[in-house]
């Protein structure tokens, strides 16, 4: 759509700019290059694109707050992450997007100390938006989902034994993934073509 074209175009005018950066966790298994965006740093950069792909995203977590339990917390949007993979077999090993970094949840406010450690521990739902104009299968870089948890998909990684069950999603065109966060193992295939994608996830309200 001529939408997602404008998403593609600006964001690789934010890659071509600099912006998005290897985060050094190459030796765990990550090889994408990301940047962090609100829809602040979109208006800032006069990047139409980036300012409708932060709101899009953002409206995630209003419509899903709709729809909760009266003993639902709400939810709120976190940051963006704009991230590419550049190519030449560049991927994510299986990994959660959540962690809870040791923090029991009955001390304090449940919360790590460190700011950066608090927005993961605070994600609920997480929000992936492809912004390929095409696609082709060969190309790899599918998302990986798994029905197995990290360990249990790393040891059969690592023994070569017949993997668990799984569900892989190409990164298309517009396409929208979402997942609860504290609880599904997935990751992103080896690709030979640059992969954009935006993520947003959306967290637990601040509690007061």
């Amino acid at each position: 759509t001529s939408t997602i074209a404008q998403l593609r175009q600006a964001a690789s005018q934010w890659q071509e700019q600099g912006h998005l950066r290897s985060d050094g966790q190459e030796s765990v298994g990550r090889f994408d290059l990301t940047c962090m965006l609100d829809a602040a740093d979109a208006r800032a950069a006069s990047s139409p694109g980036m300012t409708y792909g932060t709101a899009f995203l953002a409206g995630i977590c209003t419509e899903l707050n709709k729809h909760r339990s009266s003993s639902d917390l709400l939810l709120e949007p976190g940051p963006v992450q704009l991230a590419c993979y550049a190519g030449d077999g560049a991927h994510y090993a299986v990994h959660r997007d959540h962690s809870d970094f040791g923090i029991l949840p009955f001390i304090g406010d449940g919360l790590p100390a460190d700011l950066v450690e608090r927005l993961v521990a605070r994600r609920r739902v997480t929000a992936i938006l492809y912004l390929q104009d095409a696609w082709e299968a060969e190309w790899g870089g599918a998302f990986r989902a798994h029905s197995g948890t990290v360990f249990e998909v790393m040891e059969k990684q690592a023994r070569g034994g017949a993997r668990l069950d799984c569900v892989d999603v190409l990164p298309e065109a517009g396409t929208l993934v979402m997942f609860r966060s504290k609880d599904l193992a997935h990751e992103v295939l080896p690709t030979t073509h640059h992969r954009f994608a935006m993520t947003m996830w959306c967290l637990e309200a601040a509690r007061t």
